[in-house]
């Protein structure tokens, strides 16, 4: 619902006692502590790439030629026999790569991008490479299954595999497969590492680096590099300088300042300049900012001028992923979901600008970098130094609705940004609150040039013919303080109320605007309460409830499909507490209120946001959703239904300052701040547009301002083409593509989008003429620009096919094939023709249905003539000496047979009938037909008439020339 916020009342005795409060703190008096959890300006999270399942991911890998990260598993419940293989993140989808691996526990992973080839490491079960062109799995080195593959990288065109002994434990260095060679298998690299266990493997700048462990003298050994050009026996030496002896667990190149970054045990991590002139090539991270950054680091990273780092909280206060500014020497928290969980193996997504963080048992997340957060934005002009009251969205029109305190009622429409002022019959009141449906806006108002104030209840029908298009419902409803439409139903839900003062009430009033008549929903339950607010939710009407003689008395609801069973409490912990606002999350069926203790001092009021769950079986049903908001005032919710998220407008009565507006999560169960220009404002009313993805938030005095979500592109198909060629994108809040404001880029040239194909969560277009190259895609709408995804223009060329003359077609008539791409073209003839010639530029082909050009290198065109088919054959002329026979005739009594003999041919036909009689003789005939004619035979002239068997007779006529 929308609404207004209303100045808190309390009860006698508990003055408003405004504080003003200093802390000084000493930093020589605080024990050495963690950097500070701070939180990037932004507001990216962490996103939950959800299945395969919750469980591990001990390793990830990321093919950032395709866009696919691959993750290995050993088991959901963790460290398990029960294995679960390999499984690849694809354009927003699980899929398992099964196969012989898919039984198996994978420990760590090598992406190669130049063969296209995976490998996956485990412990006694070899070492594997996966194809996915074929999608097969190839074991590579048999006699791996003897040790515990507990590494592994790939770099100059070689696999690395760190190992150490399934019998006894001992370590076993480093061994090296050569993909070019299969046949010679795992070669020992030896050297100074060969009786270590390998840690960590990471490839950079020409040189393998390993993190080593001792195991023979449980110690740490620091991390060594392996040079393959070098020409000494031993190509391993020790890094040394700060990590001599370190407890290197992870690795990561920095492929654009060429530096190695490693995990130092549990102080944190340090990096190595192979370049430096200095002795000790290694400095730590953070070691020149108090306090220093310690912890536990178990996973690292690098992408996009960032190292990352999985950090697991060991006493100092850390855990999480943080990310590291060389520049600033500082480690930011990224904060979300991730931060309660282990991180075990973290890959950076180039292609979508993503980090992927894997877990203990909680699965993959990811942390988009490439989806601008969205922010903040002044709607400016009509109310933009206005008081705002209340908040209502028409979205059949996509306008929104603003009640002020003394401007009146405005539309504003986001696809212009004009604002309209409609104020009309209600011009000189203020607008206590709003609500949109069927067609029409209410507006519950006060008259304050009376006294006592005078309220109404107004409709507005945009469709009206006007001048004045508001009309006077007040009726019998008395003072209304919330408005809530229930589309379902099409009735107008009154809260009564008044508005300034905590009084009595007249409960919740219906209205059914088909016949203008209101009718009274209390009953005897809540007939004389303040209703302060209303929430739909399902089949059901909630509405916080103030008693004049008991005070606060919590959230009450009533069934709608049965309103004659009255409002029931729901009790529980928000059962004596003020519900400021409600706002119902309808995919779970849960009810949102904000919490207020009337007992307690306004700067102790605030009670935060609290969540009501129907299915739990507990007597009280309400939880606290705790974190940040637990001591703020809150007064306006909204519910995003498109990423499941409440938004909640709040005030820090600790401090006495406005806070803006909040977002809760409830999968991760955490508050962030949106930050922006209106963290300082009191926002007194939010409204959410789930076609637009907008939140909108009227202000005290500074007018409305909305919140956007930017488009998200999780995938292009395909990755690669021509110009003109056809695109689909695939992602989310992209709009409904009719305002005028949504395009898309490739290249940065806008590129023309197929008629029909705009949806909100895709859209195909066509690749503009003038990119090449690398060619960034960007969906833009009202809210901003989206992520952009690598599109990589190929060289192409147009194939043209044509016919020459008539009779038939080819299909396509012209198509776009990239270069060394395959065209084809069918050929379809019309009825009695054939294809009969094919050119190709000019020159003459084979035909051939369809006609296939392999290896296009420039363009064709390509002319198809078409012939008629040749006629047929004349048909045979007439055989002579044909032979006929007819049979059960009779020249009986009553009968009168005859014979009709026709001559088709050019000369004199003779005849001769044989006549075989039923007495077992025969009797002759012969006569002459003239060409072109017939002649008739009476048989009676030659066999005469009787009644006996001797007339009974078949016939054989032929021709005898």
């Amino acid at each position: 619902m929308t609404r207004v916020a209303k100045k808190l009342r309390l009860p006698s005795g508990n003055p408003f006692v405004p504080l003003i409060v200093a802390f000084l703190l000493v930093a020589a008096m605080l024990p050495l502590s963690p950097a500070p959890r701070a939180k990037a300006a932004g507001v990216l999270d962490w996103v939950d790439a959800r299945g395969p399942g919750n469980g591990d991911a001990m390793a990830l890998a990321a093919d950032n030629v395709h866009g696919i990260i691959y993750r290995a598993t050993v088991g959901s419940a963790g460290y398990t026999a029960f294995g679960k293989g390999v499984w690849k993140y694809q354009a927003g989808k699980w899929s398992s790569l099964g196969g012989e691996v898919a039984s198996l526990g994978v420990w760590t992973l090598a992406y190669d991008s130049t063969g296209d080839r995976l490998y996956a490491g485990t412990y006694g079960y070899g070492v594997w490479c996966y194809n996915p062109s074929d999608g097969t799995w190839a074991e590579i080195g048999y006699d791996m299954r003897a040790y515990d593959v507990t590494a592994l990288a790939f770099g100059g065109g070689k696999l690395y595999a760190g190992l150490w002994e399934r019998s006894n434990y001992a370590g076993k260095g480093v061994w090296c497969y050569d993909p070019a060679d299969p046949a010679a298998g795992f070669v020992d690299t030896g050297g100074g590492v060969k009786d270590y266990r390998i840690l960590s493997l990471a490839w950079g700048g020409d040189r393998l680096y390993a993190g080593a462990e001792d195991r023979a003298t449980y110690s740490y050994k620091g991390v060594w590099y392996y040079d393959p050009a070098s020409p000494d026996a031993d190509k391993w030496t020790d890094t040394g300088g700060g990590m001599t002896n370190g407890r290197a667990v992870a690795l990561a190149w920095d492929y654009d300042s060429e530096l190695l970054y490693s995990a130092c045990g549990y102080t944190g991590a340090s990096y190595y300049d192979p370049d430096s002139p200095d002795a000790d090539k290694w400095t730590r991270t953070q070691s020149t900012v108090w306090p220093f950054f310690s912890c536990e680091v178990t996973a690292l990273a690098y992408g996009e001028g960032k190292v990352y780092a999985g950090c697991l909280d060991v006493g100092f206060g850390i855990s999480g992923v943080w990310s590291y500014d060389r520049a600033a020497d500082q480690w930011t928290d990224t904060g979300g979901g991730m931060s309660a969980y282990e991180t075990k193996s973290l890959a950076f997504d180039t292609v979508h600008h993503r980090l992927f963080a894997g877990t203990a048992q909680d699965g993959v997340w990811y942390y988009d970098l490439g989806n601008a957060p969205p922010t903040w934005c002044d709607t400016r002009g009509g109310v933009s130094t206005s008081y705002v009251n209340c908040l209502a969205y028409d979205p059949a029109d996509r306008l929104l609705y603003v009640g002020t305190q003394t401007e009146g009622v405005w539309s504003y429409d986001p696809a212009t940004g004009a604002w309209t002022d409609i104020s009309g019959g209600v011009g000189a009141y203020e607008t206590i609150c709003l609500a949109w449906g069927g067609g029409k806006l209410y507006a519950s108002c006060a008259d304050h040039l009376v006294s006592p104030l005078a309220y109404s209840l107004w409709s507005y029908d945009p469709a009206s013919p006007g001048p004045d298009k508001w009309t006077d419902i007040s009726g019998t409803v008395g003072t209304v303080n919330n408005l809530v439409y229930d589309e379902a139903r099409d009735r107008l839900y009154a809260g009564t109320g008044e508005y300034y003062s905590d009084s009595g009430g007249q409960g919740v009033w219906s209205y059914d605007p088909s016949t203008g008549v209101w009718a009274d929903l209390s009953g005897d339950d809540i007939g004389s309460f303040k209703i302060d607010s209303l929430a739909l939710g399902g089949d059901r009407l909630y509405a916080g409830c103030f008693d004049a003689s008991t005070w606060w008395v919590g959230v009450w609801q009533c069934d709608l499909t049965d309103p004659s069973g009255g409002w029931t409490n729901t009790g529980g912990s928000m059962s004596a507490y003020k519900a400021y606002a409600l706002a119902w999350d309808g995919d779970a069926d849960r009810l949102y209120a904000s919490r207020v203790d009337p007992n307690q001092s306004l700067y102790n009021a605030g009670d935060g946001v609290w969540v009501y769950d129907p299915t739990i079986p507990a007597p009280d049903k309400w939880t606290d959703t705790g974190g940040n908001l637990s001591n703020s005032i809150v007064y306006a919710l909204a519910w995003d239904g498109d990423a499941d998220r409440l938004y909640a407008s709040c005030w820090y009565s600790f401090l006495g300052t406005f806070d803006g507006v909040w977002v809760y999560d409830p999968g991760a169960g955490a508050w962030d701040d949106t930050h922006g220009g209106v963290e300082r404002y009191y926002v007194s009313s939010l409204v959410y547009d789930d076609e637009l993805h907008r939140l909108y938030a009227g202000t005290g005095g500074e007018g409305v301002w909305y919140y956007g979500a930017p488009p998200a592109i999780d995938e292009v198909e395909p990755a690669s083409g021509g110009v003109g060629f056809e695109v689909t994108v695939h992602g989310s809040f992209f709009g409904p593509g009719d305002t005028g404001a949504e395009y898309v880029t490739v290249g940065g040239v806008p590129a023309v989008v197929k008629p029909g194909s705009w949806t909100d969560t895709s859209l195909v277009c066509y690749v503009p003429a003038g990119v090449s190259g690398t060619a960034p895609v960007v969906v833009h709408n009202l809210n901003g620009a989206s992520n952009p995804v690598g599109f990589q223009v190929i060289p192409s060329f147009t194939v043209t096919a044509s016919v020459s003359g008539k009779g038939g077609k080819v299909s396509p008539p012209t198509q776009k094939v990239v270069e060394g791409g395959t065209a084809s073209i069918d050929l379809i003839p019309d009825s009695g023709y054939h294809a009969e010639t094919i050119t190709d530029n000019g020159e003459a082909k084979q035909v051939a249905d369809p006609f296939v050009i392999e290896n296009v290198q420039s363009d064709h065109a390509v002319v198809v003539t078409f012939a008629p088919d040749a006629p047929p054959p004349p048909p045979p002329p007439p055989t002579t000496n044909s032979i006929f026979y007819f049979a059960e005739g009779t020249c009986r009594p009553a009968f009168d047979p005859y014979l009709c003999i026709q001559n088709p041919g050019e000369k004199t036909a003779e005849v001769r009938i044989t006549y075989m009689l039923g007495n077992g003789t025969t009797s002759e005939h012969t006569l002459s037909v003239s060409p072109h004619s017939r002649a008739t035979v009476p048989v009676k002239a030659h066999l005469g008439e009787g009644d006996d068997e001797a007339h009974d007779f078949s016939a054989k006529v032929e021709t005898t020339n």
